[in-house]
């Protein structure tokens, strides 16, 4: 039971009835005293409340001129929240005092003076609402969702012992039930509750109830960084005081030893005072640990648009030098509007942020400050020892010189020798390539060094087909780009593996109507005069888009697989499916009718055995579905994969939650006959 008692004219509280006796015989407060149960609507005399038969139990009518106790906790919530001062908080008290009347919905009085912002309004009435049947979660009463993430659901919840309101991040099931996790998750959020900066969201408390581990943290009334963004109404001034707060932040967590690991425009919020809280820190490092034998395995990752490139490589020695190009990354959608990189899948704006140069700030935004494009281009450069070292170092390097930004500056619209970047795709899949639009001689160089790397791969057909890709794309570009004011860059992005050739041309030209030609041509006869090659490519390529303004082009084209299939056989009460491949468009395809047709009728134990080096998001997708099906009738599935690279596909899809690797399927096999233990049906696999 949560009791309030009322000295010298202000709300004490919450305590318990034991408490309220221990104040009464201590002569702290009266038998007349004006006492209030939370659940109930009005003040009672506090003998009434120890005593509720004595004869002064109608007392209740002879208490007068006190304000409406759900208002007098309201007023005490605003204050202590530090949404109104001391002097308004002071005057309100009197006038409250002196019509009691007129202030029984407090939460509306402060807003209609302009004193709380509807947001505020919104969750000050929450707070003071009576207790109801709503969740509880150990000691906390659940009030509404806030958002749902990658690690859990994050909801507003009053923690009753403390009467305050938090922010209560609960894991998601499916992580829950590791018991490797769960510790690692603890460990790392009681080393994140040790913080203590003006910067960072206090944690606290992580514990667990009925199997739901959680942990409570300062609730933040402002807005994201991301919504500020959007709104468009940040000055360059106001963008520099928010990046060196978090900086600031960064730095305090960085001293005992913490990073990150998913700085976003999302998980920086801003008061309406103005200062700026960085939240969720120490709950993205959490890693499970790497799999045995036989033991799930998986990677909390950051947002795929601010992910650092060594993050994104999975690699395991983060240090806070990958904070630092988030950070980079969220200063540049500052600056444009938007992040650096945005794919169609998260696997395409990972490997972006791996293989590509963050863009220049001033190819979307002209008139940017010098020194913010300069910080963007430092905080975001692909090799960790290139960028700052310390977010110290970022906060510092604000008053550096103008010869210093004035270089940095040159770096960015240097366009490296041609030979040079040649170099780079020497030991890679990727290669990104800059061109200056008077610079249309060297597009041969690059055809000539496709060549050499597609005479290793043998396969003429395909040969001719990605020569056909490359040369009418990118000499679109140059007709685009070349019209473009000045001496512009052209952008292009090559990825040629065992399962496909990727090709991505941008350049800053005009553009064009791209969507309507695409239509236009579709409809032409094959032997009317048509834009340059476009009707060809649109046959030859598995995929073909242009963006709404023309301006970057994308194409795909798989390889044909030799070898591909996909098999079923059953070893007493299990079904394995096994697959084979290179996991490119067409086995896709063809797994997907096949899990469109697969008899689900029968409740069954299913292992799915994937052999394939590489995988499609399509793919991904399709076991989701086939998870989903299997549901229907209570059958469980099991997935597994033979190939480190496929798995690291998988990680970086961010699927490997329910995917388990094993360098040999036949020991799989060999284990599941023997200690089978199938993903419950509580596993989270979306289609």
């Amino acid at each position: 039971m949560q009791i309030y008692y009322l000295k010298n004219k202000w709300i004490e509280g919450p305590v318990t009835k034991n408490k309220i006796k221990t104040l009464l015989t201590n002569n702290i407060i009266k038998k007349n005293t004006p006492t209030w149960i939370i659940s109930q609507n009005f003040w009672h005399p506090c003998v009434y409340l120890l005593d509720p038969t004595s004869k002064h139990s109608d007392a209740i009518l002879n208490i007068k001129n006190i304000p409406h106790p759900r208002s007098m906790l309201c007023l005490r919530h605003a204050y202590e929240r530090k949404l109104i001062t001391h002097d308004q908080c002071k005057r309100l008290l009197e006038d409250m005092y002196k019509s009691t009347n007129e202030f029984k919905n407090l939460p509306e009085t402060l807003s209609s003076r302009g004193w709380i912002t509807p947001d505020q309004r919104k969750i000050l009435s929450e707070s003071i609402k009576p207790p109801s049947n709503k969740e509880h979660i150990g000691n906390y009463e659940i009030l509404q969702e806030l958002g749902r993430g990658g690690m859990g659901t994050t909801y507003l919840a009053r923690q009753t012992s403390m009467d305050r309101i938090v922010a209560l991040k609960v894991l998601k099931p499916s992580l829950s039930r590791n018991a490797e996790y769960v510790s690692r998750f603890e460990r790392e959020a009681r080393m994140a509750a040790k913080l203590n900066h003006l910067n960072i969201a206090t944690a606290y408390e992580v514990g667990s109830d009925a199997g739901k581990h959680f942990i409570s943290m300062e609730f933040i009334e402002g807005e994201t960084l991301y919504q500020k963004v959007r709104e468009g109404n940040l000055t360059e001034e106001k963008i520099s005081d928010i990046i060196i707060q978090v900086c600031r932040a960064l730095s305090h967590a960085n001293k005992h030893n913490l990073v990150h690991r998913d700085v976003s425009a999302k998980n920086i919020l801003i008061r309406p005072d103005g200062i700026v809280k960085l939240i969720d820190m120490g709950l993205a490092r959490v890693i499970s640990p790497k799999s045995s034998s036989l033991t799930t395995t998986g990677l909390t990752l950051g947002t795929p648009a601010y992910m650092s490139p060594e993050q994104g490589a999975g690699k395991q020695n983060i240090d806070i030098r990958s904070d630092i190009y988030s950070l980079g990354c969220v200063l540049y959608e500052c600056l444009t509007g938007k992040p650096p990189f945005v794919g169609e899948t998260s696997f395409e704006t990972i490997s972006m942020h791996i293989n590509n140069q963050v863009p220049s700030v001033k190819e979307i935004n002209e008139s940017a400050n010098d020194m913010l494009c300069h910080l963007v281009r430092k905080m975001t450069q692909k090799k960790a020892e290139n960028r700052f070292q310390t977010p110290d170092e970022v906060i510092n390097e604000f008053g550096a010189d103008d010869k210093v930004i004035e270089q940095s500056l040159k770096s960015i619209e240097k366009v490296r020798p041609i030979e040079e970047q040649l170099l780079d795709w020497n030991d890679s899949t990727s290669i990104e390539i800059r061109l200056r639009s008077t610079e249309q001689e060297n597009v041969y160089l690059v055809a000539k060094k496709l060549d050499e790397k597609l005479e290793k791969d043998g396969g003429h057909e395909f040969h001719g087909y990605v020569n056909t890709l490359f040369e009418e794309l990118v000499a679109n570009a140059f007709d685009h780009g070349a019209k473009h004011k000045g001496s512009s860059i052209i952008t292009i992005n090559l990825t040629l593996n065992d399962a496909f050739f990727r090709i991505a041309v941008e350049d800053q030209g005009p553009g064009f109507k791209a969507q309507e030609m695409l239509n236009k041509i579709k409809k032409e006869p094959v032997n009317r005069e048509r834009r340059r090659g476009i009707m060809q490519i649109l046959s030859i390529a598995d995929t073909l888009e242009y963006s709404a303004d023309g301006r970057c082009s994308k194409a795909i084209l798989y390889k044909k697989t030799k070898g591909s299939g996909i098999s079923q056989r059953v070893d007493g009460e299990i079904t394995y499916i096994e697959i084979k491949g290179k996991g490119d468009f067409a086995l896709s395809k063809k797994f997907a009718k096949w899990v469109k047709k697969f008899n689900t009728k029968n409740k069954m134990k299913i292992c799915l055995m994937i052999r394939t080096e590489w995988v499609s998001s399509m793919f991904i997708g399709t076991i989701g579905k086939f998870n989903s099906k299997l549901k229907d009738t209570g059958s469980n599935l099991s997935v597994w994969v033979e190939h480190d690279t496929c798995y690291k596909v998988m990680k970086q899809l961010g699927v490997t939650s329910f995917v388990m690797i094993q360098d040999s399927l036949e020991d799989v096999v060999l284990a599941l006959k023997h200690d089978f233990d199938f993903i419950n049906d509580e596993t989270e696999i979306s289609p």
